[in-house]
């Protein structure tokens, strides 16, 4: 995370962050980074990334109200990542960041 900062970003590393859910605190959560409180930023070290991974972190986004996420898995021979977004069903659920 040092070249998001050196490129003038703001990142808060072990970012902890609570989950809401109609108003009420749900629980709390740390995601390896926060980058400007607006991208979490989960690290990964496996041979492939599964769905469930990917469920996990729409799970953060939805109770927490950040939209966007990014999954970076280090665990191939060649760097992967993937954009996760949280999903805008807000007759379901209602999130506060």
């Amino acid at each position: 995370m040092t070249t998001l900062r050196a490129r003038g970003l703001r990142v808060e590393a072990q970012a902890a962050l609570a989950g809401h859910f109609h108003g009420e605190v749900i629980g709390h959560f740390y995601a390896d980074s926060l980058v400007e409180g607006i991208v979490i930023v989960e690290l990964k070290a496996v041979s492939a990334v599964l769905k469930e991974h990917s469920a996990q972190r729409i799970n953060y986004l939805t109770a927490t109200g950040v939209d966007v996420g990014l999954l970076v898995n280090f665990g191939r021979s060649t760097l992967e990542f993937r954009r996760v977004y949280r999903p805008q069903r807000q007759d379901i659920l209602s999130c506060q960041s």
